[in-house]
C-alpha cells in the first residue's frame, strides 16, 4: 500500500503507527521494523506531524508519552494496547496477545511499556534524535 500524501490529504487505506521522531530509541526500532510493517500495510509516521497530533487531540506542546496505532476504522491505540493490535496482526508478536489474554497480562505488559518508555531517553532525559533521522518524510506534512 501506497502512503503518500498529496495535496494535503493523507491516503487513509493504511494503518499509521506514530512514534516519537525526537527519541532515538523510538526512530532506530521504527526504522528496523518498516520493512515488515509496510509489508503488512503499515505507514509509519513521527508523533510530532501536525495531523496526527489534530486526530490524537493533542495539545502543543505535550510530551510524547507512547506509540500510538490509528487504524482503518478510525480507532486509536496507545502504548502495550498498540502492540497487542499489531501481534494480532504480525506474527511475531502474536506471543504479546497471548500474554494480554492470561488474568493480569495486559497489566503487566502496560507495566512493561511504561517501564521502557520512561527508560528510553538518554540518560540526560533530554535525547534528540539526529536531525533528518525521521522514517517515511514523505508522508509528514
Amino acid at each position: 500500500m501506497n502512503a503518500e500524501i498529496t495535496d494535503g490529504t493523507v491516503d487513509l487505506a493504511v494503518q499509521w503507527i506514530a512514534y516519537d521522531a525526537e527519541c532515538g530509541f523510538c526512530v532506530a526500532l521504527a526504522r528496523r521494523l518498516e520493512p515488515v510493517l509496510r509489508r503488512r500495510g503499515f505507514a509509519l509516521v513521527p508523533l510530532q506531524t501536525f495531523w496526527v497530533k489534530d486526530r490524537l487531540g493533542q495539545i502543543p506542546g505535550e510530551a510524547v508519552d507512547e506509540m500510538k496505532l490509528l487504524t482503518i476504522n478510525g480507532g486509536v491505540f496507545g502504548g502495550a494496547d498498540a502492540v497487542v493490535e499489531l501481534g494480532r496482526m504480525i506474527w511475531m508478536l502474536r506471543p504479546l496477545v497471548w500474554v494480554s489474554v492470561v488474568p493480569g497480562g495486559r497489566g503487566f505488559l502496560r507495566l512493561a511499556y511504561r517501564w521502557i518508555a520512561r527508560h528510553r531517553r538518554c540518560g540526560d532525559g533530554i535525547c534528540r534524535a539526529p536531525r533528518g533521522a525521521t522514517i517515511g518524510e514523505r508522508n509528514t506534512l
